[in-house]
């Protein structure tokens, strides 16, 4: 099965062996069975790089990023954008001591974290990647508008038929370009179907009937 938040932590710790990824992400959103024992993966992370590299041709090595929010939607990206080689990436969260857990799990030099409230003095990033539920009852995402710059490009790991309301502010305030997550949906499915099934599926034929 495939889990989704605010389920993604909880998942982790029903399950008895876990992937490498969900063990660094602590976090898991897709589940196989082993032997009669629950395994947990997290297929977010590559599905997220894949979307961004493959199928949008970014650039994410030297790039600053900033992901909001520090649950598990954001635990099992952070890792893999790592792995990418950006110059600099700051998570950051409302309570600032959950972005502090990550960088303290992951260590290095690259990680920064930040609370909401420390933003505003922040340059615009390249990318700004938003792991939150922020504006989806309606009120507007509460991220200083000085985030997004004419170079900044934003994703909403979020998906809707229409913009959500990332998206939308972003667009609002002049990101270079902003998306939402469907691309990372299809990517981080065919990878759980390989885990389940040996075989990864061509996500070409769907991604052509999603709206960039």
């Amino acid at each position: 099965m495939n889990v989704t938040v605010p389920h993604k932590e909880a998942a982790f710790a029903l399950c008895s062996r876990s992937s490498d990824a969900a063990t660094a992400a602590g976090a898991v959103n897709t589940i196989s069975i082993t032997e009669g024992a629950l395994t947990g993966h997290n297929t977010d992370g590559i599905g997220l790089i894949r979307d961004l590299t493959v199928n949008l041709r970014q650039q994410l090595a030297d790039a600053r990023i900033v992901v909001l929010g520090a649950g598990g939607a954001a635990r099992g990206i952070i890792a893999p954008l790592v792995s990418e080689n950006p110059a600099e990436l700051t998570i950051a969260n409302r309570t600032k001591e959950r972005a502090d857990e990550i960088v303290a799990k992951l260590g290095g030099t690259l990680l920064v974290a930040r609370g909401f409230a420390e933003l505003a003095d922040l340059a615009p990033p390249d990318f700004l990647i938003n792991a939150t539920s922020a504006g989806l009852k309606g009120e507007a995402p509460p991220f200083p508008t000085s985030l997004v710059g004419p170079r900044t490009f934003c994703y909403d790991l979020v998906y809707s038929s229409s913009d959500t309301p990332f998206v939308a502010w972003a667009k609002t305030h002049g990101a270079a370009r902003a998306v939402h997550g469907w691309g990372m949906l299809v990517e981080q499915a065919a990878e759980s179907f390989a885990i389940w099934r040996g075989v990864r599926p061509d996500t070409k034929p769907l991604l052509k009937q999603i709206p960039r």
